[in-house]
């Protein structure tokens, strides 16, 4: 027991106090208990201590179950559970370590519940601590990842890069399905590209395309063929639109699909503003060709080709074909330009997914 005047330890057995010789009392009920002192345990408070240890260790594992999970987005179970056990590990590293050191420090002696209540509420206040701070810092970036992850999981699925993984989020087969329609659109494109005989407009804007009815009449019917094929897919509304009918006949509830037609739409529409403007140059320019080569033809009999040159029968004649030719030769080349500064961003973009424009259908040139 404690000594009353000196807060000394009295040896059992003495009646007073060997360093300030203070009197015992005798018929205290501690000093009369064998072997126990004031600061020991009763069984009473070890049982509370243990439980409380236990009961941090449960909300210790809870605190983790969650972010182990989050972590490995729920996909890969024993991934999940290795994160679990690593994150309670060192979650009592550091206050096994603490406790341990304050034990031997300390002079004063504590019971092996008082140790393991202490340790298991610091690691449960150490783990709160740790998720409270991935979740304002650690979680976003994360899901960024996994989510970036997926997209080239579906996008190479969507198409036949990879076999299908079945779906581990509700809007799995909408973006598969999205994929699967672009690659289809640029395929289709592809297809009715390669039947267009194209060979008059490798040569155009050439004295030898304007020499006879035969050679001017070829030219048109070849850019007004182009035009037609890139005015029927300069939208891409009709795939926007397969997506948005498949999305509203899903079985998600209303709130979840109009959030994400929301967020979906507005973002694919900024993403093809681009290459909406690409078109565009295109057509002002194919339109402005198929005027020139109609001037020429509504004039065939005011010029002649000769030594590869045009020899007009007036300057009249000659100055307006030459701000014909000077405007299109211009559109050609903004066309041209727009077009590999789009085709450069689109393969950046598609590279930083481990993707290329090809996997799409999209040709490497038109």
């Amino acid at each position: 027991m404690l000594c009353p005047k000196c807060s000394k330890e009295i040896p059992l057995g003495s009646t007073t106090c060997p360093f300030c010789a203070q009197t015992a009392l005798s018929g205290d009920p501690v000093s009369a208990r064998s072997g126990l002192g004031s600061k020991q345990t009763s069984a009473t408070s070890r049982i509370l201590l243990v439980t409380g240890g236990i009961v941090c260790i449960m909300l210790l594992v809870l605190f983790n179950v969650g972010a182990a999970m989050r972590h490995a987005h729920s996909s890969d179970l024993q991934e999940a559970v290795a994160r679990l056990i690593t994150r309670c590990i060192f979650a009592f590293l550091f206050p096994t370590i603490g406790v341990l050191i304050y034990a031997n420090v300390n002079k004063s002696k504590h019971s092996a519940p008082h140790l393991f209540a202490t340790t298991c509420f610091f690691a449960l206040i150490l783990s709160i601590m740790s998720t409270a701070g991935e979740a304002g810092k650690s979680s976003p970036s994360s899901d960024d990842a996994y989510i970036k992850q997926r997209i080239i999981e579906l996008a190479k699925e969507a198409t036949g890069q990879a076999t299908n993984s079945g779906n581990q989020n509700e809007y799995d087969d909408i973006f598969r399905a999205f994929f699967a329609d672009i690659k289809k659109f640029n395929d289709d494109y592809n297809a009715e590209a390669a039947k267009n005989d194209n060979s008059a407009i490798e040569t155009m804007y050439g004295a030898e395309s304007y020499k006879g009815d035969e050679n001017i009449t070829r030219v048109l019917q070849q850019l007004n063929a182009m035009l037609a094929l890139e005015r029927k897919y300069a939208s891409m509304e009709p795939v926007i639109q397969k997506t948005k009918d498949r999305l509203f006949a899903s079985p998600l509830s209303e709130s979840k699909k109009e959030a994400f037609w929301a967020g979906f739409e507005g973002s694919i529409q900024k993403n093809l503003q681009p290459r909406r403007e690409v078109f565009a140059k295109e057509q002002a320019w194919l339109q402005d060709s198929i005027g020139l080569y109609e001037f020429m033809q509504a004039n065939k009999k005011s010029f002649h080709v000769k030594n590869n040159k045009i020899v007009f029968i007036s300057n009249e004649l000659l100055n307006e074909y030459k701000n014909r030719f000077d405007k299109v030769d211009a559109e050609r080349r903004e066309f041209l330009s727009a077009r590999d500064k789009f085709d450069k961003v689109q393969r950046e973009g598609l590279g930083q997914l481990g993707l290329k424009p090809s996997d799409f259908g999209v040709a490497a040139e038109k």
